[in-house]
């Protein structure tokens, strides 16, 4: 069985700008933006299927493009609201991917203004601290 179209969802940012990426995504995919009022989700088209891969050098390249694509939107755009590694939007019986992520956008609108001005005009970073206890413990 064929699986259906849909959309690779990277991050909601704070802007109705259509803006065309380029091949940046995931496998190359082209990124865009598909805008809903002052809103856009940054997207790639796929199937309806989660990436799999046995290869785990694979799918740590997969994160690194998904956190790259948002990088590449937070640079653009200033605030934006990250997801998960695989977040797919599905078209439905009759609804168009496109439209399916519009709706969406619509539904949950509220609740992602709110978290986008949670986030404005911050930004996270991971930090890994490497300590060896035995030389931290004689200095304590």
């Amino acid at each position: 069985m064929k699986s259906a179209e849909a959309r690779y969802l990277y991050c909601i940012v704070d802007s109705a700008e259509r803006v065309n990426f380029g091949n940046i995504g995931i496998e190359g995919s082209e990124v865009y933006t598909i805008p809903y009022q002052d809103l856009c989700a940054v997207v790639h088209n796929c199937l309806s299927e989660p990436y799999k891969s046995e290869d785990n050098e694979v799918v740590k390249k997969w994160a690194m493009v998904h956190q790259k694509v948002i990088d590449t939107a937070w640079e653009r755009f200033g605030t934006v609201l990250p997801l998960g590694f695989d977040t797919i939007i599905k078209g439905e019986e009759g609804i168009a991917p496109d439209e399916n992520m519009k709706k969406w956008l619509k539904d949950d609108y509220e609740n992602l203004r709110q978290k986008l001005a949670k986030l404005k005009d911050r930004a996270e970073f991971g930090v890994q601290v490497f300590w060896d206890p035995k030389i931290i413990s004689e200095g304590l």
